[in-house]
């Protein structure tokens, strides 16, 4: 896949929720000496031309986290109301774009290989999302046609719904990554 290709593609890194179950704001949490959500939008701003990180009324450190890898910042202003609006207010300003890749600030381990697969599986009509040892993964793809229902959302009600109402455009495939099933949300023992 061209870099061409992959600029018709926007990146949308959903940063927006609460840390409930951490206990604390995890996309500070440290990974490595880098704070979780900056290591992740470092990955997606390495394949993507545009990232959108969507964030909670009020982020301004979290933007300022990211950013060095100059992603446009979405301010979801009834985030607080769940992770079904965040996503509707990333998708609404990425709508431009011909396919969106979702992912999730509190999966940082998902590797460049894996966002350049997920590329290459998505196209007109399709989602695309990667498997690891028989679970569904992260983040995953949606062409246009999609859009309208993604921005519909409400709640804590993710895309799983437009997901199962469409089966039949989704295009899956094994990925040898742990990354797209390990999402950090306690923090680790030790």
């Amino acid at each position: 896949m061209t870099t061409a290709d992959r600029e018709a593609i926007a990146a949308i890194v959903l940063a927006a929720g609460v840390s409930r179950r951490f206990g604390a704001d995890k996309r500070r949490h440290l990974i490595e000496g880098e704070p979780m959500v900056a290591r992740t939008v470092a990955r997606y701003a390495e394949v993507f031309a545009d990232v959108f990180v969507v964030v909670r009324p009020g982020d301004d450190a979290i933007a300022e986290l990211v950013a060095p890898w100059q992603p446009r910042i979405v301010v979801a202003s009834r985030a607080g109301e769940g992770m079904g609006l965040s996503l509707a207010a990333g998708v609404q300003a990425a709508g431009a774009r011909e396919q969106v890749v979702i992912g999730l600030a509190d999966m940082p381990n998902v590797s460049t290989r894996t966002l350049l697969r997920l590329c290459e599986m998505m196209g007109p009509g399709r989602i695309a999302r990667p498997m690891h040892r028989g679970e569904p993964g992260h983040p995953v793809g949606f062409a246009r046609v999609f859009f309208e229902e993604l921005m519909a959302l409400r709640g804590d009600q993710g895309a799983r719904d437009v997901i199962r109402a469409h089966r039949d455009t989704l295009v899956q495939w094994w990925a040898d990554d742990p990354g797209v099933v390990q999402d950090i949300d306690v923090p680790p023992r030790g």
